[in-house]
């Protein structure tokens, strides 16, 4: 610290030194000057504060893993003017390391900074075999396949003393490694690449075995090596073609090979007469019957009473009362038209017949009434004259005049002829009569009796 005082004065600290200028620590200073004629006023205050450690510093490293002898480097930046100290008890940057887990501070003449973070260098392994794959398991000629290797690390070296991701190779068994600076991995599996013979015959389709006029079908080859070539010298699949008889053959490299089976495409003709069935002949009111064609292979067209009617396409329609045709049309024609379907206006149902198997009954018995002669539609029982459940054609009947009817969506018949059904009444006192009033010994006396 320095102070200045006029010449004959003596600069006097508040910390009893003498002189300027001085050497002071952390602390509040203050200074007067001094002569034989006294004291000055006191000057202003001076704080020397005490000064904070360092910030942690940062730190890094080259790599994360290292193999035998080989060294990792850390690196630490504490700035200038401070003592760089790592955990290990090394000192400086950078400092070159192997396995370990290590960090640094920074340290000046505030004192020690907190840790850095922490940086973790483990040890590499010998790395894993690779993946190795091919193009094609077979050559021809000077043919090459291409292996293709890939490391998860470092560099891939083939059996046969190339290095590189990809080679080109002839017949023969190959493997790969993968070498980094920890060593070389174990053998992948190994790729045998077989010299190639004759392609097989080609696998040939077609979407259809018959066109109509202009029209063509698709054919379609297909060979596992190889470029296809047709019985009439056409390359490449698929083509389209007119009516003839097609096979194909596969070509490499290695040679031909046998031919397809033959695909024949023939000319088409008109589709047969369409056939039309139906579930019922009569309808009653919005009833509708359906009528289904069977045997069309092309574009249906539906007639009622002669007149084209919607739904043309469709091989199943609801009809009404009319006469019904069809006819089907494709690339090579329209067939005749299909025999008509007519279908009628249905009738009420015929009046049914009711049978009893008794007429009287007495207390909680019945009488089973069976109602015959309604074969389509619903019987309507009743039981003086008001309806009562049931559709079954029998039912138990108690005392009561029942009929029943048949009803459908065209009307409801007549009513049965009724059947009574009477209460029976209790039997009478019956009155009984003897031949004798008394008997001796073994005899016997008999009694007749007589029920209204």
């Amino acid at each position: 610290m320095v102070a200045h005082c006029p010449i004959g004065s003596v600069v006097v600290w508040s910390n009893g030194m003498s002189g300027t200028p001085i050497q002071v620590g952390e602390g509040i200073y203050t200074a007067r000057c001094e002569n034989k004629c006294g004291k000055s006023e006191e000057s202003r205050h001076i704080t020397i504060n005490k000064g904070l450690p360092p910030a942690a510093p940062i730190v890094g490293t080259d790599k994360t893993a290292v193999c035998g002898d080989e060294r990792a480097s850390l690196t630490a930046d504490c700035g200038a003017g401070r003592t760089i100290i790592w955990s290990n008890g090394m000192n400086g940057s950078p400092i070159n390391v192997g396995e370990g887990i290590y960090s640094a501070i920074c340290r000046d003449a505030c004192g020690d900074s907190p840790s850095s973070i922490q940086i973790i260098i483990g040890k590499d392994l010998v790395p894993v075999p690779p993946t190795i794959a091919t193009d094609k398991t077979s050559v021809c000629g000077a043919e090459k396949a291409t292996l293709t290797g890939n490391c998860a690390s470092g560099i891939i070296n083939w059996s046969n003393g190339v290095s590189g991701r990809q080679i080109q190779v002839g017949p023969g068994t190959y493997t790969a490694t993968c070498t980094t600076s920890c060593g070389v991995s174990s053998a992948s599996d190994q790729i045998t690449i077989n010299n190639g013979g004759n392609p097989d015959a080609p696998i040939v389709s077609t979407d259809k075995e018959s066109v109509c006029g202009d029209e063509t079908a698709r054919l379609t080859a297909y060979c596992a090596s190889g470029r296809v070539v047709w019985n009439d010298n056409v390359s490449g699949s698929p083509r389209n073609v007119g009516p003839g008889m097609y096979s194909a053959r596969c070509v490499n490299d290695c040679g031909t090979s046998p031919a397809s089976r033959v695909i024949e495409i023939g000319n088409g003709l008109p589709p047969t007469r369409p056939l039309i069935t139906t579930n019922k002949t009569t309808v009653c009111g919005d009833e509708k019957a359906t009528l289904t064609v069977e045997n069309c292979t092309g574009v249906l067209v539906w007639r009622k009473d002669g007149i084209v009617i919607s739904n043309p396409f469709g091989y199943t329609v609801q009809a009404g009362v009319g006469s019904y045709t069809a006819v089907c049309s494709n690339d090579c024609g329209t067939s005749q038209v299909s025999l008509p379907v007519s279908i009628g206006t249905g009738n009420a149902p015929e009046r049914p017949t009711l049978a009893t198997n008794k007429t009287t009954v007495c207390g909680i018995e019945t009488a089973t009434l069976t109602a015959s002669g309604c074969t389509n539609g619903t019987l309507v029982w009743r039981k003086d004259g008001s309806v009562i459940s049931g559709t079954s054609s029998f039912i138990d009947a108690g005392v009561g005049t029942y009929t029943v009817a048949c009803s459908n969506e065209c009307g409801v018949s007549s009513n049965s002829t009724p059947v009574v059904i009477y209460p029976g009444d209790v039997p009478g006192k019956p009155t009984i009569t003897s031949n004798k009033t008394s008997v001796c010994g073994t005899d016997k006396a008999t009694l007749m009796g007589t029920c209204p």
